[in-house]
């Protein structure tokens, strides 16, 4: 039995930005709702689409991104909270779901839940269970259609949960249907649909049945195959025949081929069996076919040990002409060094290399080396050059760039004094600043100290006055000042005492704190400090400084003085000429070298030379040895290959491939037989079975359908007409029409007049039926919930009154969880409400 026990929801339907709990207990409760304040989303809507999620209009609120509901129901004593998650989409909302499983009992749940008010705003079902500690356990699914699926099993049929919990105002009354439909809404009610889908169950596996026994009764396809084994046995034994080798095997064979061949258009597979002679010659040729066999096999590796012969010789002809081949190629590159050496060239080269030198001593003439070896010999521990003895003309070009980038870093380290300088003074006057910081912070001590001494010693002297003040008294008896007054005042005199010398304390604290500070030592430390800084301060530092400054600028001053006066335009051009006479002179001697080593391997190239073309003789002749060889072991293995063929033109090969083929003809044959008696004995218990088959289709059909319904409608049909009996003066005659092919359930009105048609009632007295019926099933099935909306519209004055009289009666025999919503004042009146709710009303 299905019990809903609390629902939540968060924009549903009209209710925006809105969060309604909604507990479900028991009791007997009037709803007041205006139209269109969501009372069927919150009653009927909601639960459907939490449990089934179905629902024939948008459930998330249109003006809503996301919305939920969540369901906390009880099904045969298992309690379970079902959550919609809700979110709007381009053509249609989506829904994510999750399902839980809580071990507390429904009572202790609604123990724990229960809430002053059915209807509660602004809280969430989720939330309230987490708040109570109320353990869940998460049931795990594939997919949203896996979790449905399983919702599914737990719940009775969508059907059966609407036909017996809700009776809304635009409801379809079950006696005014089609007989075959009022059927089925009481199948739902009463749970019958099983048999329905036990029925369609039998249907589909009867016609699946009866599919599978044509094909098994349908002899075509395995005749089409006889035929075509006929005709390939008999077409390969034809060819057998023809075969020399074969007729003296052959004895019964033909004469059972010749009549299958006559009689094969008439042959049927049901009574059609190969005879066992058809095969019988098959093993005596395979017998004598072994000497055949043999022969061919020797023959066969003989040419294979040809092939093998024939293989080594192709190999060592093209070891020798890729011999011959490289020898040439050797030969050809000997000849071509051979042509290159001209003795005559070796004087010419030599007199260009000479020619070349006298220029080049030449060039050295303009190297200025006295002028560069007499400055570097004076300057050597100035500017501490590398140790140099050569003052070649390229070597003297390399020492004048050495002089002028020497004269660049002389620049360079000149700036770089000077910012040393520069960052001297200003640390300098960094320091003065700070030693005057700290002399200013300690004068602003002393200052300190000084003002506090100051106001204490003003303290104290204001505070003897006060106490000699205090001390004076002129006494009328005596004439003058009285010497008592301090014993009189003796507690007075004693507190200023104390506090004089609390004030003496602070005032030599203070003294010993400015004593202890040394505030004029660290001051007279500072000044001193400053002046030495004003007068001196980096006097080393800048002494240093200018002294690197004046070696500096002295150098730099020689470097330019030297360089200035040298003449470096002719050195550059000299040292530029001597260059190239070098790579001239680079250029001879290498081809001097190459002529010189061609000349020194004459002899031996041209030995090379001989001793390749012997070889290569040699290779030619054992080449011709081989290729004769080679055309011997062809012409062996040519005369194997047509003795090879000849054996085959025998025709015993041939033989033995149309024995396989006729021999495989026949197993296949056999094969088909047995296959088809294999089905004959599948169709018979085919039969057998879609006949049961169908007498259980029947029995589903009509005979246990009737069975059942004829015990539950006369119980259906008292309990409606008793309830009837007290509102109206008719009552209702259920009954079950059989036919040859189903079952229709008429009902039919009897007054006073006789039989008529449900349809003849009036609108207000089929509102009184669809009424009684509801009551009637929620009375038979003994339902946890009961919701009414509007179902007592158009009725009179008198009917209404017997109404409300007869829902009296009904909530007085049933305790359970009842829902009313009319805007009838008389059903709005009764004594039967336990709480009225207001729905729209926080």
């Amino acid at each position: 039995m299905l019990n809903l026990l609390a629902i939540s929801y968060e924009n549903i339907g009209p209710f925006k930005d809105q969060k309604i709990l909604l507990h479900f207990e028991k009791g007997n409760f009037l709803i007041k709702a205006p139209i269109g304040t969501g009372k069927s989303f919150l009653f009927f809507d909601g639960p459907t689409y939490a449990l089934y999620k179905s629902s024939t209009r948008n459930i998330l609120n249109v003006q809503s991104k996301t919305g939920n509901i969540k369901l906390l129901f009880e099904v045969d004593g298992q309690c379970y909270l079902i959550i919609r998650q809700l979110k709007q989409g381009k053509s249609k909302d989506s829904t994510a779901s999750q399902l839980f499983r809580c071990e507390e009992s429904a009572t202790e749940l609604q123990t724990k839940l229960k809430k002053e008010k059915l209807i509660s705003y602004g809280e969430d079902l989720a939330t309230e269970i987490l708040n109570h500690n109320i353990q869940l356990e998460e049931l795990t699914f594939k997919n949203e259609s896996d979790l449905q699926q399983q919702l599914n099993q737990l719940l009775p049929p969508q059907e059966v949960f609407v036909s017996t919990i809700f009776l809304l105002q635009d409801a379809e009354n079950i006696f005014e249907m089609q007989p075959a439909n009022r059927l089925e809404v009481l199948k739902n009610v009463f749970g019958l649909l099983g048999i329905d889908e036990s029925k369609e169950i039998v249907r589909e596996k009867r016609n699946e049945l009866k599919y599978q026994i044509k094909a098994y009764q349908d002899h075509s396809r395995y005749e089409d195959k006889l035929k075509t084994l006929l005709k390939s046995l008999i077409s390969t034994f034809s060819q057998l025949q023809n075969l020399a080798i074969l007729r003296p095997f052959l004895s019964k064979e033909p004469e059972l081929i010749s009549e299958l061949e006559m009689m094969q258009e008439k042959l049927s597979i049901q009574n059609f069996a190969f005879e066992a002679e058809l095969g019988g010659f098959l093993a005596k040729f395979r017998s004598g076919f072994e000497e055949y066999t043999t022969k061919v096999q020797k023959k066969k590796a003989e040419r294979g040990l040809l092939s093998e012969q024939l293989l080594k010789l192709q190999n060592q002809i093209g070891t020798n002409n890729s011999e011959i081949a490289k020898h040439e190629q050797r030969i050809q590159q000997l000849e071509k060094a051979l042509a290159e050496i001209k003795a005559d060239e070796l004087p010419k080269l030599k007199a260009e290399k000479a020619k070349l030198i006298a220029a080049q001593e030449q060039c050295e003439e303009k190297a200025f080396s006295p002028l560069l070896s007499n400055f570097y010999q004076q300057q050597q521990s100035r500017f501490q050059f590398q140790v140099r003895s050569n003052f070649s003309l390229l070597s003297n070009a390399a020492f004048v760039q050495e002089l002028l980038q020497l004269g660049v870093q002389q620049k360079q380290q000149k700036e770089l004094l000077e910012q040393k300088k520069a960052n001297l003074k200003q640390q300098q006057a960094h320091q003065e600043l700070q030693l005057q910081s700290q002399i200013k912070s300690l004068e602003e001590q002393d200052s300190f100290f000084k003002q506090q001494e100051a106001q204490l010693q003003q303290q104290l002297q204001h505070f003897d006055e006060q106490t000699a003040n205090d001390a004076k008294f002129d006494c009328s008896e005596l004439g003058k000042p009285c010497p008592f007054v301090q014993l009189i005042n003796q507690q007075h005199f004693q507190q200023r005492a104390r506090q004089k010398e609390l004030l003496l304390a602070e005032l030599s604290k203070l003294q010993t704190r400015k004593a202890e500070s040394h505030l004029l030592e660290q001051q007279a430390a500072l000044l001193k400090q400053l002046e030495e800084l004003k007068k001196g301060g980096n006097g080393a530092e800048e002494v240093h400084f200018q002294k690197e400054e004046e070696k500096i600028t002295e150098n730099i001053s020689i470097l330019k003085q030297f360089l200035q006066s040298f003449p470096y335009k002719e050195l550059e051009q000299a040292s530029q000429e001597r260059e190239k006479l070098r790579l001239e002179l680079g250029k001879v001697e290498q081809a001097l070298q190459a002529q010189e080593a061609l000349l020194e391997n004459k002899d031996r190239f041209q030995e090379e030379k001989i001793g390749l073309l012997s070889t290569n003789e040699q290779l030619k002749l054992q080449l011709s040895s081989l290729e004769a060889e080679l055309q011997t072991l062809k012409t062996k293995d040519q005369n194997v290959a047509e003795e090879l063929q000849t054996l085959a033109q025998e025709g015993r090969n041939q033989a033995e491939i149309l024995c396989s083929s006729y021999e495989k003809s026949l197993q296949q044959g056999h094969i088909l037989i047995e296959e088809r008696k294999e089905l004959q004995l599948k169709s018979k218990q085919l039969v057998e079975e879609e006949k049961r088959l169908g007498n259980l289709y029947t029995i589903l059909n009509k005979e246990l359908l009737l069975f059942v319904l004829s015990e539950y409608l006369p119980i259906l049909s008292e309990i409606i007409n008793s309830y009837l009996s007290s509102v109206v003066d008719y009552s209702i005659s259920i009954q079950l029409k059989e036919s040859s092919e189903k079952l229709e359930l008429e009902t039919k009105i009897i007054d006073e007049k006789g039989e008529r048609e449900v349809k003849s009632l009036s609108g207000g007295q089929r509102t009184i039926l669809k009424l009684v019926r509801m009551l009637a099933i929620s009375s038979y099935m003994k339902t946890e919930m009961l919701f009414l909306d509007e179902t007592v519209n158009n009725l009179d004055a008198e009917t209404v009154g017997k109404v409300a009289q007869l829902l009296t009666g009904f909530v007085k025999q049933r305790h359970m969880k009842f829902y009313t919503i009319t805007h009838n004042s008389e059903i709005q009146a009764m004594s039967i409400w336990n709480e009225v709710l207001e729905l729209g009303k926080k």
